[in-house]
């Protein structure tokens, strides 16, 4: 049995110790120890920051039978936090396609645009003028994509001239994974590309001959006329030899390997087919659908909405929420029943991409927890499930302080859904790039959307049944005295918790210095200290509002200060369900 009211001193390590220095059994939940927030360079790709340095490749989410099977030898494996993010950004696009099943085998169509064709006006031509008359189509473009990654960004404004080349191996890793996704649901894809590297593209038409025996590749060559090269409307960069022979050189060596091949010409009113390339296309690639969409035919008419940009440029100088802030009420996924619950005075909504993206952080915490009675048998749920607030000024050590009690046996994290927005907003793509450009302004500038997304997880972890420990300061009594009222409302089964974690002052604000030398992330002095003179007023008003209150020091060594009598075989003892 652990000495009354302490834990030794000898078994603290630092504060800011790396999660994969406990057991994996006792890890509590947090960023894989391949997502680092080393700073962003110039001289970094996207793909090379990000790449999994895990020697096990690991694939998460809908799409993860599709990684699995793409060629590592070409591409690098990338961290789970980023494969969320290829998720969200391939069901964006997906979602904003036509949904038609065919009765054919769907076409895969690569559109090899040459310097001066511009891509995304060539296909949205290509479309619009019913070239293409396909009942299904997925669009995509690796410039579209790219600009869904918060740190293109940064290369646009750091340095454009890199912005293509240090985040082309990455949009060509989410093209091609959407690209075999679309196909497997039964649409046609049509592929866009103009930076050729010709062993990628012969690379791609490989991946989609071995993906499915009933698939058709199409290539089409969109080429300048003679009147757009000798106008001067090409770029110097456009009119060197290698940019102009790449295209070229591709779709010389790969017209052999497709169904059907043809070069188009664009001039200054737009793409020229001529009358037999118009044929060959209602012949060859008119097809059925066997489900009718309704407003299908949009892709014939004119709309202006047929090739969106999807995705507006993320700015640093903007918070998460008004970076991806959506104007409509429509709301998806797993919580999208939560979602409409929330209070949109106060909250935004999200676009289609993010919510994607905050499904998947909900779900890697919720679906983390593993419950086991008190007898020792594992269960779903407990029948009367615990809330547990943890309150204390950042620097007081509250997830320090957790961790040694889970290390000891004190106290069941494993039962416990973690609701930490510090945490939480570690896992947002574009945290580090807030890091990077003002350390003092990144909690602000990911609050709401940290806040969103802790409210759609506790609230999911209540109507799941399950423990949940929130943590947080407790500053604000008012609030809070309303927040329990409502959760003893809602869920009358639910006992509440606080657990109180102090520090001597000079500790706190050196815990909070050696924190933000190490995140990156400054909290100002002045909201530290009031936080210390504010949390144990607040705490005293709620006590008595729960089942449960202690207080542990955690200084030299962590001891129980409050309740006088409670003992850690009494804490012990308050968990077991």
């Amino acid at each position: 049995m652990l000495p009354e009211h302490v834990i030794n001193a000898d078994d603290i390590t630092a504060i800011n110790s790396s999660p994969d220095e406990t057991a994996p059994s006792e890890r509590m939940p947090a960023l894989s120890s391949s997502c680092s927030f080393k700073p962003f360079g110039l001289e970094d790709s996207t793909e090379e920051h990000f790449r999994s340095r895990d020697d096990e490749k690991r694939f998460y989410g809908a799409y993860g039978h599709i990684r699995e099977k793409m060629d590592y030898s070409y591409h690098s494996h990338y961290q789970k936090q980023r494969q969320w993010l290829h998720d969200s950004i391939m069901d964006d696009i997906l979602n904003s396609a036509s949904p038609a099943e065919l009765q054919c085998e769907p076409w895969a169509i690569l559109v090899v645009c040459a310097p001066g064709t511009e891509s995304m006006s060539s296909m949205a031509e290509l479309l619009r003028k019913n070239h293409l008359p396909f009942p299904s189509m997925v669009t995509i473009d690796t410039d579209e994509i790219r600009q869904y990654l918060p740190e293109y960004a940064f290369f646009l404004r750091e340095s454009p001239d890199l912005a293509d080349t240090r985040t082309e191996k990455e949009c060509d890793y989410i093209a091609e994974t959407l690209m075999l996704a679309a196909l497997q649901s039964g649409r046609n894809v049509l592929f866009m590309t103009r930076r050729i590297d010709i062993s990628s593209c012969k690379q791609k038409i490989h991946c989609l001959r071995t993906s499915s025996l009933s698939l058709k590749v199409g290539l089409i060559h969109v080429i300048p006329s003679l009147a757009i090269v000798a106008d001067g409307t090409l770029t110097d960069l456009e009119r060197t030899s290698d940019v102009r022979k790449g295209p070229t050189d591709f779709v010389e060596q790969s017209k052999s390997d497709v169904d059907y091949y043809c070069s188009i010409i664009k001039d200054s009113d737009g793409l020229q087919p001529t009358e037999e390339i118009r044929q060959q296309f209602a012949t060859i690639f008119g097809q059925q659908r066997s489900v009718e969409v309704p407003n299908i035919q949009r892709l014939a008419s004119g709309d202006n909405t047929v090739c969106p940009k999807r995705h507006r440029l993320f700015s640093v100088l903007r918070s998460s929420e008004e970076n991806h802030q959506s104007d409509d009420r429509l709301f998806y996924g797993r919580f999208a029943h939560i979602r409409a619950t929330l209070d949109y005075s106060y909250h935004r909504n999200y676009t289609f991409e993010r919510q994607m993206l905050q499904d998947a952080i909900i779900s890697e915490f919720l679906d983390a927890t593993y419950f086991t009675d008190k007898h020792g048998d594992k269960c779903t749920t407990p029948t009367e499930p615990w809330v547990v607030f943890t309150a204390g000024a950042m620097g007081s050590g509250k997830s320090y302080t957790m961790r040694h009690l889970v290390n000891r046996g004190l106290f069941p994290l494993l039962a416990f859904v973690r609701v930490d927005p510090d945490e939480l907003r570690r896992y947002l793509p574009e945290f580090h790039l807030y890091i990077q450009q003002s350390p003092e302004d990144a909690g602000t500038l990911t609050r709401k959307e940290a806040g969103l997304i802790s409210e759609i997880l506790t609230l999911a972890a209540l109507q799941e049944g399950k423990n949940v420990l929130v943590d947080g300061s407790l500053r604000d009594a008012p609030w809070y005295e309303e927040y329990f009222e409502k959760l003893r409302g809602t869920y009358p089964h639910v006992r509440l918790a606080i657990i109180h974690v102090s520090a001597p002052r000079e500790m706190v604000l050196a815990r909070a210095s050696k924190r933000a030398h190490s995140t990156g992330r400054i909290v100002p002095e002045e909201l530290l200290l009031a936080a210390i003179d504010e949390v144990p007023k607040s705490v005293k008003k709620l006590a008595p509002l729960v089942n449960y209150h202690v207080e542990l020091e955690n200084a030299d060594e962590i001891r129980i200060v409050d309740p006088p009598d409670e003992t850690w075989d009494s804490f012990q003892a308050t968990w077991a369900q």
